[in-house]
């Protein structure tokens, strides 16, 4: 829910609810996005550090748990300061971390599926993409009923809590790997 609120909502909050001119709202929003995709590049290369360091398991925990943390940290912030550089530095930090989190998503998932003799790595990860999708099914609906309800600040600090949550659900995973 938490990349799909932003991928979304983002230009509109900007040129809506911070009320900046258009072009500067693509532009804010450009590098938003932007930084999700190296937060994607950078969290391949650090989980391939971190397990090395880590073990496997703890690795992988402790770049979701970091990346999912910060993005929930730099996402509240981002909402909460002033000025348009600060906000989308903030909400750019924030999709990057969690980008960071993907590549041990896909390789967990696959991880789990293998499990019964590597037959299944591929509907495991097939699972993981539909059910991560649900975010992005809901979040055309729900932000906007959140945002009336709670304000904008409200509506993304829910998906900032969510992104939290599901960080630290990341400590009762288990992937059937070799330490």
């Amino acid at each position: 829910y938490f990349q799909y609120l932003f991928f979304y909502w983002m230009n509109y909050y900007f040129t809506k609810v911070l009320e900046v001119s258009n072009e500067d709202s693509r532009w804010a929003t450009f590098w938003v996005v932007l930084a999700m995709g190296a937060g994607m590049a950078l969290g391949g290369r650090g989980t391939d550090v971190l397990c090395h360091w880590l073990g496997t398991i703890n690795g992988r925990r402790a770049l979701v748990i970091t990346g999912m943390g910060l993005g929930a940290v730099f996402g509240i912030v981002g909402v909460n300061v002033s000025g348009l550089f600060y906000v989308a530095l903030c909400l750019a930090i924030a999709m990057g971390a969690v980008g960071m989190c993907e590549g041990v998503f896909w390789t967990t998932a696959t991880d789990i599926g293998g499990k019964s003799g590597g037959r299944s790595g591929g509907l495991a990860g097939a699972f993981m993409n539909t059910g991560g999708n649900i975010g992005g099914l809901i979040a055309p609906i729900l932000t906007p009923f959140l945002a009336e309800e709670i304000g904008w600040t409200g509506a993304i600090a829910v998906a900032c809590i969510i992104s939290g949550i599901g960080g630290l659900t990341w400590l009762l995973i288990r992937p059937p790997v070799d330490d």
